[in-house]
């Protein structure tokens, strides 16, 4: 699993809170500070007392492709929400915004909303995220300072072309599960001039051709390869190895 962050890029609709500056709302909130660690103060969007405004913004960075629907999204806000007024949060699914959930009155601090609605959301629903901020002011102004969206998602598997030579002359280590299950199609030269360490499980379920010069290859996991390896070096080491078929 990986963990993904999304931050505002851009206003939308409806846009009426009042920026701490300039025109544009979007870019106040998303200096790109993470929980625990608090935003800087000097930007903001503000709901002045006696007022409810919207405010509306796309979640367009970072945005991965995954491999299945994301489950739950989370959505950090720092914010200012005094006593005397009253403040909701949501994001959208499918095009429509969920039911917007109330964060609690309070002085500035971070607080977060969990979405989690029935079928995830799609790489569609990512790729058009947006964010929407409901806030009364009475009697007191309610304060953004900062806001994103993070969750976590399964890797889409996808095909590698390398259609040039490839060299790497520092060593690769590659500590977690690689899991291959498309074509690596290699029509040049692949070229490792220095030690390779796997610590994990390598699952190739098509064809591979690959050439490794490396000064030595250090395998401690399993190794699943379906098709042909290629490996010239001078010192090998395979704890563990599944194969159909290995050239040397």
């Amino acid at each position: 699993m990986s963990s993904a962050f999304q931050d505002p890029s851009a206003d939308s609709t409806p846009l009426q809170w009042t920026p701490s500056s300039g025109t544009t709302h979007f870019n106040l909130v998303n200096g790109g500070a993470r929980q625990p660690t608090a935003p800087s103060l000097a930007n903001k969007v503000t709901v002045t007392p006696g007022h409810t405004w919207t405010d509306t913004y796309l979640l367009g960075t970072g945005i991965p492709t995954i491999g299945s629907n994301v489950a739950s999204i989370v959505l950090w806000i720092y914010c200012s929400a005094p006593t005397v007024s009253t403040f909701t949060a949501a994001i959208n699914q499918s095009g429509t915004f969920l039911t917007a959930q109330s964060l609690t009155n309070g002085t500035a601090t971070w607080q977060s909303l969990t979405f989690s609605p029935a079928g995830g959301f799609s790489q569609t629903d990512l790729n058009n995220l947006a964010v929407q901020l409901n806030g009364t002011g009475i009697s007191n102004s309610v304060i953004v300072y900062e806001t994103y969206a993070t969750y976590t998602y399964t890797n889409a598997n996808i095909a590698i072309t390398i259609a040039d030579s490839i060299s790497i002359t520092d060593t690769l280590v590659i500590n977690s599960g690689i899991s291959i299950n498309e074509n690596i199609s290699i029509t040049d030269t692949l070229v490792i001039n220095a030690d390779i360490s796997i610590n994990e499980t390598i699952s190739i379920s098509d064809s591979v051709l690959t050439s490794i010069t490396g000064t030595s290859v250090s395998i401690n996991e399993n190794i699943s390869i379906n098709d042909i390896i290629e490996i010239q070096d001078n010192e090998i080491q395979i704890n563990t190895i599944r194969h159909r078929g290995i050239k040397r």
